[in-house]
């Protein structure tokens, strides 16, 4: 069985960001800068984040 571990895209920290599966450290990176400039990521401001592809997996 997989097991999906969630995390809070607003608090997790580009070393937790990468270990994510389909997140690598370019896409990490991405979240937390937009974070820090932005503050929280609602669900559609992740099409406007660099390198990130959208799924429909990403709010289950």
């Amino acid at each position: 069985m997989n097991r999906v571990q969630l995390v809070d895209i607003d608090k997790t920290s580009v070393t937790e960001l990468h270990t994510v599966p389909g997140i690598g450290a370019r896409v990490a990176q991405a979240i937390v800068a937009y974070r820090e400039i932005h503050g929280s990521i609602p669900p559609a401001a992740f099409a406007r984040i660099p390198y990130v592809r959208l799924s429909s997996q990403m709010w289950a």
